[in-house]
C-alpha cells in the first residue's frame, strides 16, 4: 500500500483515539462532579439533622448543581428549604413574630424555591410521592387548597398504603370544607393504623368534633368488617379489633385481637392493644407482659414503650421506659414509607435518607406522634 492511502487511515485512527480519550475524560469528569455532589450533599445532612436549614439548603442547592439530574438532591433541597420558609411562618413557632414579619420576603422565597425544586423533580420523576405530599403542604401554605388536594390525591393514588398520605388529604379535607373527604380518608388512615386513635392528631379532631371520630371510626370499622367477609385474614382481624375497641366494643375487640396473636404471634401493636385493653380491667401484670411481649417483637414501638411507663408510673419504678418513649417520640414518630422507597428508588445510603417523616413540625411529622 501506498503512502497515499495509508494517510486517510492514520487520521482516521487518530480521530478515533481523541474520540476515546474525549469520551474517558467526559466520564472521569462526570464520575468528579457526581463525587464532589455527594461530599456535598451528606453536609447538608448534617446541617439538617441539626436543624440548621439555611445551611443545609446551601450545600444541598451546591449538590443539585454538581448532580442536576439526581431527583432525590432536588427534593432535598426543596425539603431543607421549605423548612427554612416554614420555621417563621406562626407565631407559636416562633414567639418573636416581629422578627418573622420581619423576614416575609425571605419565607416567600424560601417557599418559592422548594415550589420551584419539588415541582423539577417530579418531572424528572412523576410518582415519587414524597414530592407530591410535601408540594401540596407547600401549595396549602400558599394558599392554593385545590392544587393540595390534588397532589395528595396523587400522592395517595400512588402510594396507598401510606398511612401519612391519607392523613394529609384527610386535613386538606378539612381545610377545603370537604367533609367526605376529610371523614373517609382519616378513617382510611385509621383502617390501615388503628394505632393513629391514640395520637395527637386524632385526638385534636376529637376535641373539635367528637361525632367526626365516631363517624370516622365506624366507617373503618365498616370497611374492615366488609374485607373480612371476603377473604379471612390475621391482619384484618387485629386492625378491626383494636377500632372496635376504640368505639367501646372492647371485648369484641380483645377476642379479634387475642385470636389474631394466637395465629400470628409476632403482631406488636396487637400486644400493645391488649395490654391497653388488660390494664383498663385491672389485670396490671398481664398488661406488662403483653406490652413487653410488644417492646420484644418490635423495640421500636412507642406504644409498648409508653404502656410500660404508665404501668411502672402505676408501682411507682423508676421510669426508665418514659424516658426512652419520648426520647423515641421526639426523634421517629410516625415513620412513612419514604425513606425505604428513597433507598431503593435512589440508591442513597440509610444514613443518608431525609424523606417527610423527618419534616419539622407543620408537614405531619409531629401531628401522628403518639401523645404519652
Amino acid at each position: 500500500m501506498n503512502r497515499a492511502g495509508l494517510q486517510p487511515c492514520r487520521i482516521a485512527s487518530g480521530v478515533a483515539m481523541l474520540s476515546v480519550v474525549a469520551s474517558l475524560f467526559l466520564a472521569a469528569h462526570a464520575y468528579l462532579r457526581a463525587f464532589d455532589a455527594k461530599v456535598e450533599f451528606k453536609k447538608g445532612v448534617e446541617r439538617f439533622r441539626s436543624a440548621d436549614y439555611h445551611r443545609a439548603s446551601l450545600f444541598f442547592r451546591r449538590s443539585t448543581e454538581l448532580d442536576p439530574a439526581n431527583a432525590y438532591y432536588r427534593g432535598i433541597y426543596a425539603l431543607s428549604s421549605a423548612a427554612e420558609g416554614w420555621g417563621y411562618t406562626t407565631i407559636e413557632d416562633n414567639p418573636l413574630w416581629s422578627l418573622a414579619q420581619a423576614r416575609g420576603v425571605r419565607i416567600s422565597k424560601s417557599l418559592d424555591v422548594a415550589d420551584a425544586q419539588y415541582t423539577t423533580a417530579l418531572r424528572q420523576n412523576p410518582n415519587d410521592s414524597m414530592f407530591l405530599n410535601n408540594l401540596a403542604w407547600i401549595s396549602a401554605l400558599k394558599g392554593d387548597l385545590h392544587g393540595a388536594v390534588a397532589l395528595s390525591e396523587a400522592a395517595v393514588s400512588n402510594s396507598p398504603q401510606s398511612v401519612i398520605y391519607h392523613v394529609s388529604l384527610s386535613a386538606f379535607g378539612s381545610m377545603t370544607g370537604d367533609r367526605e373527604l376529610f371523614e373517609s380518608q382519616a378513617a382510611q388512615a385509621i383502617q390501615l393504623s388503628p394505632l393513629l386513635s391514640q395520637s395527637k392528631w386524632f385526638k385534636t379532631i376529637g376535641v373539635q368534633c367528637k361525632e367526626c371520630v365516631r363517624r370516622i371510626l365506624e366507617k373503618a370499622a365498616n370497611e374492615l368488617t366488609r374485607a373480612r367477609a371476603v377473604e379471612t385474614n390475621v391482619l384484618t382481624d387485629a386492625r378491626l379489633g383494636a377500632v372496635d375497641m376504640e368505639l367501646g366494643k372492647e371485648d369484641d375487640g380483645y377476642r379479634l385481637l387475642r385470636a389474631s396473636v394466637e395465629a400470628m404471634p409476632n403482631l406488636s401493636e396487637a400486644w400493645c392493644a391488649i395490654g391497653r385493653y388488660l390494664s383498663r380491667k385491672g389485670d396490671l401484670l398481664g398488661a406488662q407482659r403483653a406490652f413487653r411481649k410488644g417492646l420484644f417483637l418490635d423495640p421500636g414501638s412507642v406504644s409498648a414503650r409508653l404502656g410500660l411507663c404508665k404501668l411502672e408510673g402505676h408501682a411507682g419504678e423508676p421510669l426508665q421506659p418514659c424516658e426512652e418513649a419520648l426520647q423515641w417520640r421526639y426523634g421517629g414518630g410516625l415513620r412513612s414509607d419514604s425513606a425505604a422507597l428513597a433507598v431503593h428508588m435512589y440508591r442513597v445510603s440509610a444514613e443518608d435518607v431525609l424523606a417527610d417523616d423527618s419534616f419539622p413540625k407543620g408537614f405531619l411529622s409531629y401531628c401522628c406522634y403518639i401523645d404519652p
